[in-house]
């Protein structure tokens, strides 16, 4: 859960609303390395942590209508970094905010 989460929901169901799907082998790519900060046991502790996530996606990724048009294609690409940050709720829960698309 999180913002990010939330507007990826509302997007999504948009283009179900219009016909749209999304055909992709994994469309923020497959997970090849991920970082974190130099003490993660603080920033635990903290209730917040920061990692950079790099993806890969070897195939193209498009959004297709119901009649199998293609409305948008996504290449692929070899290194793709992602910079989230996950936060703990006053209940307890991790959320996932993305901070930074690189």
């Amino acid at each position: 859960g999180g913002p990010e989460l939330d507007q990826q929901t509302e997007t999504l169901q948009t283009m179900v609303d219009e016909g749209v799907r999304i055909v992709s082998p994994g469309f923020i790519g497959r997970p090849i390395g991920f970082g974190c900060c130099p003490d993660p046991g603080r920033e635990i502790a903290l209730g917040a942590i920061t990692l950079l996530v790099e993806t890969r996606l070897d195939e193209e990724a498009f959004f297709e209508r119901a009649d199998g048009a293609k409305v948008e294609v996504i290449d692929g690409w070899d290194s793709s970094a992602w910079r989230v940050q996950l936060r703990r709720t006053e209940q307890g829960d991790w959320k996932v905010w993305l901070l930074e698309a690189a």
